[in-house]
């Protein structure tokens, strides 16, 4: 009976097993459909479909149920052979959270999806919906609500309800068109349904961000450098794009399927983020509604997601190491290591950048990893695509903070005259302080104008920036790593680059160097303990052409510097002026022995070696200055005549407010000398007077201060600039010593303007003063060296260009402002070049930028304290000099001597006054004489060709000079003159006076300069033998007895 019983249970058990299975094959009654809760679309009705899924959860959860308490061997595997998915809900799953809550514990973090704690269990059915369906699902809410409203207001017209008469009236009368204006139109424009559906809609992204920084990730919590709000943010644009995934060996992307989520997630990446776009900017949201707390921090912050496989599909990304292999993506910075990339611009607005890791597939020979905002990467990408990331690949430094290309271009010009960086530091820091008091104010008016109460305050400034904005010495280093780095389309830094602009600088008619010691100022004493001073080479239009420093004053020490210079193709200078002239002329005449150079002394230490023995605080200091420069030189009668007929007709400005009566004030007045040119005296009237002034002024006392204005060293001074008279007269033809400039079409007055060529000296002292503003602050000495190189390189430049607008034709110059005649629209011709090939490679024929300067090649000179480590290397190994010449005997010195020099005939051939034809033949052959002279005793130690009369030992009344004459000769010098006896000339006879008798009874000698005497000076011995006349250079003594 037992046995009957059991197996009669067993059949009624299969036969209601049985039954339910037929049960659920059977087709059944559709339910009736819900047209309350049904929304727009059909497809939301309870249909038969939803009815089956339905009732497979019920039969699931119930299995679950089931087996939850079962061993793990039966539980029911799915298609692929693994366990079913295990729930919280279901009791097949430990929730992380509440596993803390109910142990105890530290660490934070969310409710699993399938908790029934989280917050948004019930609205994705138990982390069963996905985020897209979560939102049609809110959309479709809203429609409904929307459409199941009430009527309102004039809405209700209907005949069942009853209304006045008046509001009918009202409700069938004439409405008037209300023209709005554009503002209120776009704001009142609704969105799409598609912009609500974006992923990137102001609406998702403030779910998205809310969403996540109430539950934050283990990134967002343990990055100290990225803010949380930051990071809340990364990881929404993150989300965008999951499902986007790459081969393990390749950089291609899984995309070809267009069933998969894959496929669509990166048909909306390319829609925000096209080819060539890298960064997501957050959009302002609706300013008439309450702030977001979260989202009002990143209105205006742009998020740059850099992964180029993504952004651009099948690139290639070549290894910059070995340049064989591919770089193939690993992880993003942020997801390994928490870190992103702040992008600091001078606005004050802080960018962020998350980038993709890559590593070389070239494991054999390569080892390379880098990001992909790192610079090599970027710098061999085209510029169309390397402009996404707003950063220059040369301040692209990996793991620290990357400064905006805005930021990096104003801080390349500044920094030349702001080398410490310590004024561009705290420039950025206040405007990004700037910057968060805006964002603060802006939150809080909007909260207070909607009624909002706030229950969080905006972040503090160190909350908001992240991190801090780089130091002075971040930024020098940033920018010494710039300098010195090959990442740019040119190929070329711009330490070479500067470097090869100053070796272009050439010279037609006038050279000149001179010392200065403010340059070591801009050095710290440890990178130049062996520097003294530093020694410049200037032109006639005021460019530098070379910058050294120097161990000492000596010319050994830059005697290498000038066989350089010299061997530039296109330096042919006709004069040098010297600050040391007399002295120092011979290692110039041999450098230039195939130009027929001639050396002078210029005009400002001329004068410089007499006013600096002068006292400056008396009354008469300015008054003896002018009358001092009135000795050396005079205006042109013409130009001057020209200015006062300007001044008197009122087309010239005024001087103190009134037109200058008198010509006096007009030669005092800076902004007519650009009309005037001036030219300098004979050296004997120079000679004669520096005596008259010296004679006017030694007696002036001023009682306020109680001092004369000449001290005890002035008159040794006077005496010495008199003898030196010959080395600063003009030698150049007039046509050489100026240039003129049209004057323009808005000209009043017409009147030409002269640039002289004869300033060399003065240029060079302006562009002195130029060199110690640059990189003033003690700065390393290779930041040093490249700000110097780039201040001198681009002082050059603007000179080329202001006498470029001078030579342009009144029109095309009438097109440029005045304030910008010395301001070049492009600095760097090197990048002009480089754009002119470009665009003819796109098919353009001819340059698209005219006037572009060609960079010569590198020819190995080197400038600032380069020169001082390649000079201490040179003496420590033994290099020679000349002891007569000084020049260089080095293996670059030594080869070749100015093969670029032409010899001109009937050029300058000697640097002394009044250059007649009969003086200029006999001193041409003095040195070849040399040779074949008899008894010769030269008491000057410069060549004879080049040296001035001897001067040293002045009578107190004067003697003529003669020229030498050669051995063998027996006729006097003088024997064509009129005064062979005894000769004296008094300097208080009148100037005028003085010149007639030379002309009246001299007239061999007038062909002849002599300095006047100057009393105090002691006799020479005379000369016995006229056969052994004491030889004096090319000029002799004729004493008394002869």
């Amino acid at each position: 009976m037992q046995h009957t019983a059991s197996s009669q249970n067993e059949r009624e058990k299969d036969k209601k097993e049985q039954g339910t299975i037929l049960s659920f094959l059977s087709p059944r009654k559709p339910p009736e459909k819900d047209h309350v809760k049904m929304g727009l679309q059909s497809q939301h009705t309870v249909g038969r479909v939803k009815a089956m899924k339905k009732m497979g959860q019920e039969r699931q959860l119930k299995r679950t149920q089931q087996l939850q308490h079962g061993k793990p061997a039966k539980r029911q595997k799915t298609m692929t052979g693994n366990n079913a998915e295990k729930r919280c809900d279901e009791g097949t799953k430990t929730c992380p959270r509440c596993f803390v809550i109910k142990n105890g514990g530290a660490k934070k973090c969310a409710h699993d999806p399938t908790c029934r704690l989280n917050k948004q269990y019930y609205e994705t059915d138990g982390g069963r919906l996905d985020k897209v369906e979560v939102l049609q699902r809110r959309l479709d809410t809203a429609m409904m609500a929307r459409n199941n409203r009430p009527f309102e207001g004039m809405e209700l017209h209907s005949s069942t309800i009853p209304k006045s008469q008046a509001d009918v009236n009202k409700f069938f009368s004439q409405r008037k068109n209300v023209e709005l204006p554009p503002s209120s139109k776009s704001s009142m424009k609704e969105a799409s349904l598609e912009d609500q559906l974006s992923p990137f809609s102001v609406q998702a992204l403030k779910e998205r961000i809310n969403r996540l920084m109430a539950n934050c990730s283990v990134g967002m919590t343990n990055s100290s450098s990225v803010p949380k709000v930051i990071g809340a943010a990364i990881d929404a644009l993150l989300e965008t794009h999951k499902s986007i995934t790459c081969g393990t060996e390749d950089n291609v992307l899984k995309i070809k399927d267009k069933r998969g989520k894959s496929y669509w997630e990166h048909q909306n990446y390319q829609r925000q983020f096209p080819p060539g776009t890298l960064g997501f900017t957050f959009p302002r949201d609706d300013k008439t509604k309450s702030p977001d707390h979260n989202y009002s921090q990143l209105e205006g912050v742009t998020i740059y997601l850099v992964r180029w496989e993504l952004n651009l599909p099948g690139i290639q990304l070549i290894c910059p190491e070995c340049r064989k292999g591919e770089l193939i993506h690993q992880k993003y910075d942020y997801k390994t290591s928490g870190f992103a990339t702040p992008i600091i611009d001078i606005s004050g607005v802080t960018s962020w950048a998350c980038s993709m890791k890559y590593k070389c597939n070239n494991t054999a020979w390569c080892d390379y990893q880098c990001k992909g905002n790192d610079g090599p990467l970027l710098a061999q990408l085209p510029a169309q695509f390397r402009n996404a990331y707003p950063v220059d690949p040369r301040y692209a430094l990996s793991n620290k903070r990357h400064l905006s290309q805005t930021f990096t271009n104003v801080m390349d010009k500044l920094m030349i005259t702001h080398g410490n960086g310590d004024q561009l530091a705290q420039l950025l820091s206040e405007t990004r302080g700037d910057k968060h008091l805006d964002k603060e104010e802006e939150y809080y008016n909007q909260a207070r104008d909607t009624g909002t109460t706030v229950t969080e305050p905006f972040p503090v400034y160190e909350d908001w920036i992240g991190q801090y904005s780089p130091s002075g010495k971040d930024l020098r280093d940033m920018k010494d790593v710039a300098a010195h780095s090959a990442l740019i389309s040119t190929g070329v830094s711009d330490k070479d680059r500067v470097c090869r602009e100053i070796q272009s600088v050439g010279a037609k008619t006038t050279t000149c160097d001179d010392h200065t010691y403010a340059v070591l100022g801009n050095y710290r004493p440890e990178d130049i303990q062996n520097a003294k001073c530093a020694h410049s080479i200037g032109t006639e239009t005021g460019e530098i052409a070379s910058v050294v420093i120097v161990p000492s004053e000596e010319q050994t020490h830059y005697a290498h510097q000038a066989a350089q210079f010299s061997r530039r193709p296109n330096v042919r200078p006709k004069v040098h002026v010297s600050d040391i002239c007399p002295r120092g002329t011979r290692i110039w005449n041999d450098i230039f022995s195939g130009c027929g150079i001639t050396c002078r002394l210029g005009w400002f230490h001329y004068l410089q070696r007499i006013t600096k023995t002068l006292v400056e605080d008396h009354e008469l200091y300015r008054d003896a200055i002018r009358a001092l420069q009135e000795c050396l030189y005079y205006y042109d009668e013409g130009d001057l005549a020209a200015v006062m007929q300007q001044i008197s007709a009122g087309n010239l400005g005024k001087v103190d407010g009134k037109v200058c009566p008198e010509e006096n004030q007009l030669k005092r007045a800076k902004q007519y000398r650009q009309y005037v040119r001036v030219w300098s005296y004979k050296a004997t009237v120079i000679q004669s007077k520096l005596a008259a002034w010296y004679r006017k002024f030694k007696d002036e006392y001023d009682d306020t201060i109680h001092a004369d204005l000449f001290t005890g060293p002035t008159e040794t001074a006077v005496e010495e600039q008199m003898k030196n008279a010959i080395w600063v007269e003009d030698i150049l033809p007039k046509d050489d010593l100026y240039f003129s400039v049209k004057p323009g079409l808005m000209s009043k007055c017409k009147l030409p303007v002269f640039i002289g060529t004869r300033g060399a000296e003065s240029k060079v002292e302006k562009g002195n003063h130029i060199m110690h503003h640059c990189s003033n602050g003690g700065t390393r000495r290779t930041l040093t060296d490249y700000t110097s190189s780039a201040g001198i390189a681009l002082y050059n430049l603007r000179i080329r260009y202001r006498l470029h607008i001078g030579s342009l034709d009144p029109k095309l110059r009438k097109k440029i402002p005045t304030a910008f005649h010395r301001a070049p629209h492009y600095t760097n011709h090197l990048r002009l070049a480089f754009i002119n090939n470009l665009a003819k490679e796109a098919g353009i024929i001819g340059n698209v930028h005219s006037r572009v300067e060609e960079l010569p090649a590198d020819n190995g000179e080197r400038f600032f304290s380069e020169y001082l480590t390649q000079q201490l290397a040179r003496e420590s190994s033994g290099v020679l000099y000349d002891e007569k010449t000084k020049r260089c005997k080095c293996k670059d010195c030594s080869k070749i001597k100015n093969p670029y020099a032409k010899r001109r005939v009937g050029s300058i051939q000697t640097a002394h006054a009044g250059n007649i034809s009969s003086l200029a033949g006999a001193l041409i052959c003095a040195e070849r004489e040399k040779k074949n002279r008899i008894n010769v005793t030269n008491l000057a130690p410069h060549p004879t060709i080049m040296i001035a009369p001897r001067q040293m030992q002045l009578p107190p009344q004067h003697y003529f000079l003669a020229p030498a004459q050669s051995a063998g000769r027996t006729t006097s010098p003088h024997q064509a003159c009129y005064h062979q006896q005894r000769t004296m000339i008094q300097l208080d006879l009148a100037y005028e006076r003085h010149l007639a008798y030379q002309q009246h009874f001299c007239q061999a000698f007038y062909k002849h300069p002599f300095p006047p005497y100057f009393q105090g000076t002691p006799i020479p011995s005379p000369v016995a033998n006229p056969s052994k006349q004491q030889n004096l250079g090319p000029y002799t003594w004729l004493t008394r007895e002869s």
